[in-house]
Order: structure tokens, then sequence, then C-alpha cells
């Protein structure tokens, strides 16, 4: 899976419950904010937000809050895939 993501980033990432490979209950980010999509793309918070602005990144905003769905980040990073939505 293309998310590996440490307990500090983990905070404060919007999520659904999900079966884990042993069995265990774990909890699937739905979305994040700028700075964990920053760790998981290492694109920097500034072209996420040029993104998001001009159209290429869907995002949802939540108060001052970006928070950009786990789909659309893996849509970005995915080899050969297209920017435009």
């Amino acid at each position: 899976m293309l998310l590996a993501m440490s307990d500090k980033t983990k905070k404060g990432v919007d999520s659904v419950p999900s079966q884990g490979a042993k069995g265990k209950n774990e909890m699937t980010p739905l979305s994040v904010g700028l700075e964990q999509a920053q760790e998981i793309t290492g694109i920097s918070k500034h072209t996420l937000r040029r993104m998001v602005k001009n159209g290429t990144l869907r995002a949802a905003r939540i108060g001052s809050r970006i928070v950009i769905p786990i789909a659309e980040l893996e849509r970005l990073t995915r080899p050969g895939a297209k920017t435009e939505v």
C-alpha cells in the first residue's frame, strides 16, 4: 500500500475502520491535511496548495484547513498519472 504512516502522521487524519493482516481492527485514513500529504507524496505544501487552487488536485476546506482525499494522493503519485481532474 502507498501509505505507510507514522504515529506522528496519523494525528488529525480522517479515517475508517478496516481489518489488518492479522485480523486486528485498524483505522484507514480517508483524507489527510497538507502536512501529511507532503510527507506521503514528497510534494511541498506550497505546490499542493497551488494544485488545489488551480483544480489539478481535489480537496475540501474545513474551516481554514485543506483536506485531501487519499484517493487523490494515490492518483497523483501513480506512475504515468495525469494531473488533470
